[in-house]
């Protein structure tokens, strides 16, 4: 029998029963069906980023001097309830909590003047359909470095963005991905792009987070796939400045004269909070 979803205790359950179960097949069968998105599915994510967009307005309305990341991760995920959504993932952090990205978890640290935060809206769902959709917000005017840093990551994101379109393979539009220099592996002690997961990549979206096709430097020159017409996916990037960091990140689908945008929070320059 093929699942395309199983876990151990499950399949061991089945093979009790002396039922031969194969895990492999059914997942492969299940990528492939949905790696191309009918115009309902791409509905869902449209409108799964409008909730994401919620939240972010919540986080802009709320975030100040003196309030925690919890408190504020608290009103942004109250919002996308609010909408009907699915809240299965996603966190905020700010100041140096925002650098290197494998700080990845809301914590109870007070916001301060002249911090980033940045928040990641990944597994939030509508109708099953999953979302990752990241800002960077600024408290008061940014500093001369993290409007750079910024700037360098939008720059970054919209490099690989202008590549993609169908016929495109996935390692050539991989290439537009910084090198191990701009990835700032250092930060990780990494000597390869293969340590450096989801900092500069681009992956699948639809009912699972992480769907055909993925585009990254650390697997798509070794493992090309062609990209084609009605594929959805999210692109990331990031960049330090000083002790903090930016991130970045497009919710998109693939059409025949390149990529439409999905994700309609502002992307020019960071999204000032003033107080």
């Amino acid at each position: 029998m093929g699942i395309d979803v199983a876990d151990a205790g499950l399949v061991e359950q089945f093979e009790t029963h002396g039922v031969d179960v194969d895990t492999s097949t059914a997942s492969e069968l299940m990528l492939d069906a949905r790696t191309v998105k009918n115009r309902d599915e791409i509905e869902c994510l449209r409108m799964v980023a409008a909730i994401c967009e919620a939240g972010f307005q919540a986080i802009a309305d709320g975030a100040a001097p003196g309030r925690r990341e919890s408190e504020v991760w608290g009103d942004a995920v109250r919002e996308l309830w609010r909408h009907g959504a699915m809240v299965q993932g996603g966190y905020l952090t700010s100041g140096p909590n925002t650098w290197p990205k494998h700080q990845a978890n809301t914590t109870d640290r007070v916001i301060r003047p002249k911090d980033l935060v940045y928040a990641d809206f990944y597994n939030v769902g509508y109708l099953g359909y999953r979302s990752c959709y990241y800002r960077t917000f600024s408290m008061g005017e940014p500093t001369d470095a993290q409007r750079d840093a910024y700037e360098t990551a939008r720059d970054n994101l919209y490099d690989v963005l202008e590549r993609i379109e169908p016929g495109a393979t996935t390692d050539d539009v991989a290439e537009a991905f910084p090198d191990m220099e701009g990835e700032h592996a250092e930060f990780y002690d990494a000597d390869e792009h293969w340590q450096l997961t989801t900092n500069h990549w681009a992956h699948g979206l639809g009912l699972q987070l992480y769907e055909v096709p993925l585009i990254w430097r650390g697997l798509s020159p070794d493992h090309p796939i062609e990209i084609e017409a009605g594929m959805t996916m999210a692109v990331e990037t990031q960049e330090p400045a000083d002790r903090q960091g930016v991130r970045v990140e497009e919710m998109v689908v693939v059409r025949e004269d390149g990529v439409e945008i999905l994700s309609e929070w502002p992307v020019e320059e960071i999204t000032r909070i003033d107080y």
